[in-house]
């Protein structure tokens, strides 16, 4: 229904129920709702998206893969105010590898539902008519549940390319 050549610039609600893949089609179907809107100056989309997930299936997850094609390229802001691209500005348990255990799925509706309903720190999280500086940069975020056990010393031979003997601490 939101496809090309359709303008609602009051749209600030979209529910996907597609099952759209293509970059074009997405970017066509989002851009209804986060296209800015001079009578709303405080305007921020919420844009859902249903993914239906079998476990049982063979096939089970390919919702699941369609949704985080979608998300790989669209940004929005974590809570602590970073901008990061992917299924985990949806929800930071959400992983682009697979999709989270069904026994999570209701704890996290409800928390992303919480989140929709705090329009005002939506605004300030997106920093809504503030400057801003459209600039991309790359970074890795690893996220562990206990410590990552980096060797002590040894780690050093391979990251700086010299050996135990030549190294010197300091």
């Amino acid at each position: 229904m939101l496809g090309e050549g359709w303008d609602a610039k009051s749209v600030n609600v979209l529910i996907d129920l597609t099952a759209a893949g293509t970059s074009t089609t997405v970017h066509q179907m989002r851009g209804r709702s986060i296209r800015l809107d001079p009578s709303l100056p405080h305007k921020v989309a919420d844009n859902w998206d249903v993914v239906c997930l079998a476990p049982e299936h063979p096939k089970g997850a390919a919702g699941y893969a369609r949704f985080v094609r979608k998300h790989r390229m669209y940004y929005a802001p974590t809570p602590e105010g970073e901008i990061e691209s992917g299924v985990s500005h949806v929800h930071p348990d959400l992983s682009p590898y697979a999709p989270p255990p069904a026994a999570r799925f209701a704890g996290l509706n409800e928390d992303m539902l919480a989140r929709a309903g705090a329009r005002d720190t939506a605004y300030e999280r997106w920093g809504v008519g503030q400057p801003y500086e459209n600039a991309e940069t790359h970074m890795v975020r690893v996220r562990a549940e206990r410590s990552l056990g980096l060797p002590g010393q040894g780690w050093r031979r391979h990251c700086c390319g010299c050996s135990g003997a030549n190294r010197r601490m300091g």
